[in-house]
């Protein structure tokens, strides 16, 4: 009994979100708050529904591939979409794995939604894109470097100006390519850094 009300309060209060379903039609026994939190289904509207009924899969595909990875020894770590009850797209990284409850075969499941970091990322890459866009076909000589004064990254309004190959001038420094009236400068300046 001790055992069981453990199990109930690290299910229900585990921030990761838990079900168990049934393994033969998908019926949800059991779910915890994290995922009514999350997709908007209250426990009412969730167990005795199979996922199916509740439209949790975004890609009707995705249940036949999950069963046929539980069959091979256990879902870890796939990323799915899932669909809240207000029809919004929820991406999470869901592992399941096949379990007995009360003698029926059921699957217990944990999904993490990382929507937001997906987002994230989409928008970094978005912003990485647009920046190497602005740096690639600027008019004006562009340089980076490193620490070191080592050249990492030039455009072509700068190749074109010092008349060298993108190949030469990773392989220089800045002082390399600066006046010697001026290295003094570049030498101050990485020294401010």
């Amino acid at each position: 009994r001790k055992s069981e009300i453990r199990f109930s309060r690290a299910f229900y209060a585990n921030p990761a979100l838990l079900t168990i379903t049934s393994l033969s039609d998908g019926r949800f026994t059991y779910v915890n708050d994290a995922f009514v939190r999350t997709l908007g289904y209250s426990r009412a509207e969730a167990v005795g529904q199979t996922v199916l009924d509740v439209g949790l899969y975004a890609d009707a595909h995705d249940r036949p591939r999950m069963l046929q990875l539980l069959r091979e020894g256990g879902a870890r770590e796939v990323e799915l979409n899932a669909r809240t009850k207000s029809g919004e797209i929820r991406t999470m990284i869901v592992s399941s794995q096949q379990v007995e409850v009360l003698g029926e075969d059921c699957i217990l499941g944990m999904a993490i939604d990382i929507t937001g970091r997906k987002r994230a990322e989409e928008a970094l890459a978005a912003s990485e894109h647009r920046w190497r866009s602005v740096f690639d076909n600027s008019a004006i000589g562009i340089v980076l470097g490193d620490e070191t004064l080592r050249i990492t990254r030039t455009n072509r309004a700068l190749q074109e100006l010092g008349g060298y190959t993108e190949h030469e001038l990773g392989s220089m420094t800045f002082l390399d390519v600066t006046h010697p009236e001026d290295r003094h400068l570049i030498e101050q300046a990485a020294a401010d850094l």
